[in-house]
């Protein structure tokens, strides 16, 4: 129990459901996850007893692209992350929306010539993040991952993943920027 939250967990037949005030005539679904260990560390991660240490994601854009726009994007994957994420599809979930948005500082952009603004986590099926240019254009997001997918990034053995569709070519552009 957190700030009047109390997140909980059920077995069902496609896996472990994760509830918001379980119990409650507010409750709802936060997300199911397949396997027991990963519910149980997202569990200890939304009642804020966890410390793993954070792990770096690169991630790739998507969309259609402008010429000042970021080529990749950076997150801190650390339980506040999580706790972002979770938040976002909990209120996705609470108000029956098909998307929702929530400022963050979790994102770095890399490789844009111009001012960026408005680093949002967005959500409907899977969570992005997105942001536009300080001075006028479109916006830009990166690809898309599942709560599911956040959790195992933060629970896995390297200290450095990168979530891209050619992942040689975005360890590629990012090992070219840090060496500059």
């Amino acid at each position: 129990r957190k700030g009047g939250r109390m997140y909980d967990m059920k077995k069902t037949e496609n896996g472990w459901e994760l509830w918001f005030q379980l119990g409650n005539p507010t409750e709802h679904l936060v997300a199911t996850v397949e396997k027991e260990p990963v519910a149980r560390k997202l569990m200890g991660i939304l009642a804020d007893q966890d410390d793993t240490p954070p792990k770096t994601a690169y991630v790739e854009m998507v969309g259609d692209f402008n010429l000042d726009d970021p080529e990749y994007a950076e997150y801190r994957v650390d339980a506040d992350l999580v706790r972002e994420v979770t938040a976002v599809f909990t209120a996705i979930s609470a108000f029956g929306l098909s998307e929702a948005r929530r400022y963050t500082n979790a994102v770095v952009w890399h490789g844009a010539d111009t001012w960026i603004t408005g680093d949002e986590i967005a959500a409907g099926g899977c969570f992005w993040m997105t942001a536009h240019p300080k001075h006028g254009g479109d916006s830009f997001e990166t690809q898309g991952m599942t709560l599911k997918e956040v959790v195992e990034i933060l629970l896995c053995s390297e200290e450095v993943v990168y979530v891209a569709s050619d992942m040689e070519s975005l360890k590629e552009l990012v090992e070219d920027h840090t060496a500059e």
